[in-house]
């Protein structure tokens, strides 16, 4: 009994140093590093929706729980028809472009001849003046000359020859006067016809510039058809890993129906629930180590990016606080945002649940 005895009193004994051991181990490590273990690892999740309504010719539901690049293509749609549209219009706009071409040879010939005929006309009608001139003053001169052939007809000086000489002289020079004015009549009708074909050359400037409206037309429809042609196909916005697809091939798909989820591999943090009396213990940028639940001992380094301005109670749908006279105090708590530096050499998901480590 004896023995006995001695070996449960060194037993107790043990038990008493290891829990004194414990207590002081426990006391001194709360006093050098502050533990939440109510951590949860969170990313940005995303939804991605058809923008179109079609039907599915390609969805690589094989990438589920994989990590993609950005602009990896995941769904496409049949985009057959859009395409041919797209060729029509780029059929249109080649030929109202050649339209547009051949009116430009035609107003750049027309303006050239143009101002070839201006130039003529104009020099035309100074000589046409000069020769008017000239015509005008020799036909004065036959005038003056008639009327002295006529003043010495009356007294015999000269022969009645020579009065009808002079007579038809002067009758010819005002029929000359009257045929070159009638040239100069016939230039003004063609300076006319020439200022009509001006106008021509306007006509076909203006069908330029209809060709030109009707071209840029044609390009933003082209674009629009472009635009909807890029809607039937579905890549990753960002480098993240797709956690679902929720469509398969041969499936028709409606505009805003879901396609796949993906989280972005940028956003990974892990967020910690602190309570309100430990804040004083944490500040914006403190370096802390993280424990994922499935690595026990293993730890990632992160950094304190955030801390809630507001406790959670507050933006929980149905806070628990009351203000009334039965009120009880509650100890809130509060969110911290880690950012982790590295992720690579774990994998790291959402939704997974960790334990966060501060040293004070």
């Amino acid at each position: 009994m004896s023995s006995l005895s001695k070996r449960n009193q060194a037993l107790a004994v043990f038990i008493f140093i290891l829990i004194t051991m414990t207590t002081v181990w426990a006391v001194a490590y709360s006093r050098l590093y502050l533990t939440i273990d109510n951590a949860r690892v969170s990313a940005d999740l995303v939804t991605i929706r058809s923008e179109s309504d079609g039907r599915i010719v390609m969805a690589n539901a094989a990438l589920r729980s994989e990590r993609v690049p950005k602009g990896q293509q995941i769904i496409a749609l049949d985009a057959r028809e859009i395409r041919l549209q797209i060729q029509v219009a780029d059929a249109e706009i080649a030929q109202i472009e050649a339209e547009k071409q051949l009116n430009q040879q035609r107003y750049e010939v027309a303006i050239a001849n143009n101002k070839e005929q201006a130039t003529q006309f104009i020099w035309q009608q100074e000589l046409l003046n000069r020769e008017l001139a000239l015509k005008q003053e020799s036909t004065r001169l036959q005038m003056e000359k008639t009327d002295n052939i006529q003043d010495l007809a009356t007294t015999a000086a000269v022969s009645r020859q020579d009065k009808l000489t002079a007579q038809s002289a002067l009758q010819q020079a005002l029929l000359d006067i009257d045929i070159h004015q009638a040239r100069i009549a016939e230039h003004a009708v063609n300076q006319a016809l020439l200022s009509n074909e001006k106008r021509q050359a306007d006509l076909i400037l203006h069908e330029i510039s209809r060709l030109e409206s009707q071209k840029q037309a044609a390009q933003a429809q082209r674009a629009l058809l472009e635009y909807q042609l890029e809607k039937l196909t579905s890549s990753a916005p960002f480098d993240g890993v797709i956690d679902e697809v929720f469509v398969r091939h041969g499936e028709y798909v409606e505009e805003g129906q879901r396609l796949y989820m993906m989280h972005d591999l940028n956003s990974l943090k892990v967020e910690a629930n602190i309570l309100e009396s430990d804040l004083g213990k944490v500040h914006l940028g403190q370096q802390v180590d993280v424990q994922l639940s499935y690595q026990p001992g293993q730890t990632i380094s992160g950094v304190i990016t955030r801390i809630a301005s507001v406790s959670n109670d507050k933006l929980a749908l149905i806070p628990t606080s009351q203000m009334s006279s039965d009120f009880v105090r509650v100890k809130q708590r509060f969110t911290l945002d880690i950012k982790l530096d590295n992720t690579t050499s774990a994998m790291v998901a959402p939704g997974m649940m960790s334990t966060v480590i501060v040293p004070l």
